[in-house]
């Protein structure tokens, strides 16, 4: 599939909300991306230049408009900060966005086959039991009996010492 040709440049303001700084598209621009996004709810992956460097990012919609973040390295490479106006080119971006998955099927890279480091002991595994699969009266009862020291409700808001 052939990506969509870029919009003409605008210019917009770096503005930041929280800690996140961000570009607001003009409206002509915005629904010219729509209608090639076919969608106007929902994140809207796009793509495009910040100062002629290209970037990948997501459009979103929060608190009333739609925002193109830039991130870290989209204000590193543009050399530019908060305030500051910068170029836009952007458009749809039509490729799947997947993240691969791990290698080692999930787990960590230093953590053995088997799942847990033989090494360790977890009183709390799905094979072994414990506390954590129990009813929570019975798990209240091991607390006490183990002096874990936590409060235990015994009734009413009133709580005991273990």
């Amino acid at each position: 599939m052939t990506a969509p040709v870029l919009l003409a440049a605008f210019t917009a303001k770096i503005h930041i909300i929280g800690i996140n700084p961000y570009v607001l598209l003009p409206d002509a621009h915005l629904q010219k991306l729509f209608a090639q996004a076919d969608k106007e709810k929902g994140p809207i992956p796009v793509h495009g230049t910040l100062d002629g460097h290209a970037f990948i990012q997501t459009l979103v919609k929060y608190a009333g408009h739609w925002r193109l973040y830039v991130n870290g390295p989209m204000l590193k490479t543009s050399r530019k900060a908060v305030g500051d106006h910068v170029s836009v080119r952007i458009a749809f971006d039509p490729e799947e966005r997947t993240t691969p998955a791990s290698s080692t099927g999930g787990r960590a890279e230093n953590q053995p086959e088997g799942g847990q480091d033989p090494g360790i002991s977890f009183p709390f595994t799905a094979e072994g039991g414990g506390a954590l699969h129990q009813p929570p009266e019975e798990r209240r009862s091991d607390e006490a009996q183990r002096g874990t020291g936590h409060q235990i409700p015994v009734g009413h808001g009133a709580f005991r010492r273990a």
